[in-house]
């Protein structure tokens, strides 16, 4: 939830990245809400998608804004979004693209962010790396827990249950 939070705050930013999991959980939710709005829409107004038609108006830009920004993760321009204009193998070609994993290193479209470089460590790497750098557990627990790793995760790597 936290990710389709940050792109609508981000509301027309075409500049930098978004990692993968911004670009889909942002594209998730608004499916969802898209589907419930429809529902709602279906029982009330009847004919007229009010409620979807003023939904999607109002998720375009942002929607336009996190699909560039996925593109510059994996060092393309947003002009590739033109793509969607070719029926089905343009829809196909920016799919892949969007699933494709993030370029690990920064790029001409910005830094690699702080939680992308992370997850391409294991948690016990960064756990580690914490640890000798003086962290505490709490300390390593508090930083990951705020970058939205799951309490259980961390927990069982802190104890060393897991790698």
């Amino acid at each position: 939830m936290n990710e389709y939070l940050e792109v609508l705050k981000q509301y027309a930013v075409f500049a930098g990245r978004a990692s993968r999991r911004e670009y889909w959980m942002f594209t998730g939710i608004s499916l969802l809400v898209a589907i419930v709005l429809g529902i709602v829409d279906a029982m009330v107004s009847g004919e007229t998608p009010i409620l979807g038609i003023v939904y999607t108006l109002a998720i375009l830009v942002p929607s336009l804004a996190v699909s560039v920004r996925r593109l510059h993760d994996t060092n393309r321009s947003g002009w590739w979004l033109f793509l969607s204009l070719i029926p089905i193998i343009g829809a196909i070609v920016l799919f892949v693209f969007a699933l494709q994993s993030s370029q690990n290193e920064d790029n001409r479209y910005g830094d690699i962010s702080e939680r992308t470089r992370i997850a391409e460590q294991t948690l016990a790497d960064f756990i580690v790396q914490s640890r000798s750098a003086g962290q505490t557990d709490e300390q390593i627990k508090i930083a990951l827990l705020e970058k939205g790793w799951s309490y259980e995760d961390v927990e069982s790597v802190l104890k060393g249950d897991t790698e």
